[in-house]
């Protein structure tokens, strides 16, 4: 939370930004949700810290092609908007041709390391059982089995009534098909779901698809570089969505 004691929060609809007390706060979480029917989570940096386990499954690729470990934060940011997309960012420094390889190479790696430190964020599964009375989902560019896997080993599984991961047949977001097809299938309106996630990827697939944006602090990004995707709120802790 900010040090400050002041929580900065956009308000539903692309009002400005405000500061606020936490009461005040929480009124306004209160009335931004009133319409919400239906939630979908993105799932790396939103639902679970997968981190570390992704990044050590990308040095451990660039130590197969002969090339230096990069610090933790320099892979991060790379982080979700797909596997190609992570190896042309990670593996920049080798010729494009090689990037095709690497990410085989990532998939392996990672396959076999997914939860080694992975772990789920403090009081995800509070606020999913606060939410056991909506339906419930997950859009995500990572692979559709391993987020299977995933959610199984940590025991949300039974949560969401659909999980649409980058092997489905819809493009990666921020292409908002995949979420626009998740809308229909919970029975909603985009206007009527919410779109929480940790990247200006889950943003802009929110807004494209008219879905509301909930952009989470806990995650990969700053919240400098979430602000500027101009979300429809920001939060800092899954407490905040319980209401």
């Amino acid at each position: 939370m900010p040090t400050s004691g002041k929580i900065i929060c956009r308000v539903y609809r692309s009002k400005p930004a405000i500061a606020v007390d936490s009461s005040a706060h929480t009124e306004i979480v209160n009335s931004s949700m009133r319409e919400i029917r239906a939630y979908c989570f993105d799932l790396d940096g939103t639902l679970i810290n997968s981190g570390p386990d992704i990044v050590a499954a990308a040095n451990t690729t660039r130590r197969a092609f002969m090339v230096p470990e990069l610090p933790y934060d320099r892979i991060i940011e790379f982080v979700g908007s797909g596997v190609r997309q992570l190896m042309a960012g990670v593996m920049q420094d080798l010729a494009e041709e090689e990037w095709d390889p690497a990410s085989e190479h990532f998939l392996k790696t990672y396959h076999n390391a997914m939860t080694v430190k992975t772990h789920l964020y403090d009081g995800i599964v509070e606020l999913l059982d606060s939410k056991m009375h909506l339906p419930l989902a997950i859009c995500t560019n990572k692979p559709q089995d391993m987020s299977e896997i995933i959610v199984r080993h940590f025991k949300i599984a039974d949560y969401f009534k659909i999980l649409v991961g980058a092997e489905a047949d819809f493009p990666k977001k921020p292409d908002p098909q995949g979420l626009l097809h998740i809308c229909k299938q919970l029975g909603c309106v985009p206007e009527e779901v919410a779109m929480i996630g940790d990247s200006v990827v889950d943003i802009e697939t929110a807004k494209a698809a008219g879905c509301m944006s909930v952009a989470v602090s806990w995650g990969f990004q700053t919240e400098d570089e979430l602000m500027a995707a101009n979300p429809d709120l920001l939060i800092h802790h899954p407490s905040e969505l319980i209401i």
